[in-house]
């Protein structure tokens, strides 16, 4: 009879001490901290303080709260513990909620970015838009419960490395080590424009990729070394998505994209990121390969040139005179161009295998990668 008595009592104890411990929640306070003061996050026309809400993944939210959103702010019908508070350094948007240990997500949106996510739009804290953080057994939080936006900028040095050492890029009659510069260009769904932080204010749409020009203070001098020249420039720009974009002044002023090196088959914009931190991620520098070619069509070699035959950053094409097409080894075509008596393809992002070069509808030339 004791040792029953003792058994239902130890289940007794087992099955409390589960239900207390999965009763068990702790406070959790997200924030996203304004050091602009409101700039940044806040229209004064707009949704004016009640800008700011957050996606919660579940079991974060109280369940008397139905909607996907949860504000930022205070003032909505049965909840407590949001608010926006404005101090003398900084507006913080924030909430207090409630939550069992675990791992949980979530993620700041913006009412006048259209219901947006704020990350890769105002600013950029992340490859992925979800924040995470892990509330233990005992109530320790770990990861990311605040973001903080700062009114910094921050240096970007953008280059252009050319390795054929000036041949494709200056123009010593008319531009000589004047030629390049760089203009703004668009990344889907952002807001932040290079054009807009770092280049309308000097005064003009583009920017020298050369010491000289009075406005573009950061310009730096050509870099000429034994493999290559170097043009470049270091801006400043809060943490953003950006793009940009090279053009050559010999070329008519056209993107170098579409006249002395194509890097990209669908668009001249350069893509690269500025974090909240300052972390620069993506690519702020371009390579145009030097001329090193080789005739590797047999039939054709008095007039079309593809080399080399194992590329890795770049594959050149020379005595097109109707299109260029290439393939992968599964017949998909990935690339085609207009015709020019030389064009530099850039392949860095190609995957590794066989591609057939068509040029011409004729010449076929099998490459590697």
């Amino acid at each position: 009879m004791k040792t029953i008595t003792k058994s239902v009592l130890a289940l007794f104890l087992f099955v409390f001490f589960q239900s207390v411990h999965s009763q068990t929640t702790f406070p959790v306070t997200i924030k996203v901290i304004d050091q602009t003061m409101g700039a940044k996050t806040n229209k004064t026309n707009d949704q004016n303080e009640v800008n700011l809400f957050a996606w919660l993944s579940s079991g974060l939210a109280p369940s008397t709260w139905t909607n996907w959103w949860y504000p930022l702010y205070s003032g909505e019908a049965g909840i407590t513990g949001s608010q926006l508070v404005k101090n003398t350094s900084d507006w913080t948007w924030q909430a207090t909620l409630n939550a069992a240990p675990g791992t949980y997500q979530w993620n700041p949106y913006m009412k006048t970015l259209g219901w947006q996510p704020m990350n890769k739009r105002i600013l950029y804290y992340g490859a992925t838009d979800n924040l995470s953080f892990t509330i233990s057994a005992i109530g320790e939080i770990t990861g990311t419960t605040q973001i903080v936006i700062t009114a910094d900028k921050f240096p970007v040095t953008l280059k252009l490395i050319d390795k054929s050492k000036g041949q494709k890029t200056n123009d010593a009659v008319n531009n000589n080590e004047t030629n390049l510069y760089f203009q703004g260009g668009t990344v889907t769904n952002a807001s932040t424009t290079l054009y807009a932080e770092s280049i309308q204010p000097t005064g003009d749409w583009w920017y020298a990729l050369y010491p000289g020009v009075a406005r573009c203070t950061g310009a730096n001098p050509i870099e000429k070394n034994d493999t290559a020249w170097i043009w470049s420039a270091t801006i400043n720009a809060a943490s953003g998505c950006y793009a940009w974009n090279p053009g050559a002044k010999s070329s008519g002023w056209k993107d170098i994209n579409s006249s002395i090196y194509v890097y990209n088959t669908t668009s001249s914009n350069i893509q690269f990121n500025v974090g909240l931190d300052g972390t620069i991620s993506g690519q702020t520098s371009l390579i145009i390969p030097g001329n090193t070619p080789m005739v590797v069509n047999a039939e054709d070699n008095n007039r079309v040139s593809v080399y080399p035959t194992k590329v890795s950053e770049s594959l050149s094409v020379d005595g097109a005179k109707e299109l260029v097409e290439v393939y992968s080894a599964t017949g998909l075509k990935i690339a085609t161009l207009s015709a020019a008596e030389h064009l530099d393809i850039n392949t860095s992002a190609w995957s590794s295998g066989l591609y057939l070069v068509v040029v011409d509808h004729k010449s076929i030339t099998k490459i590697f990668k």
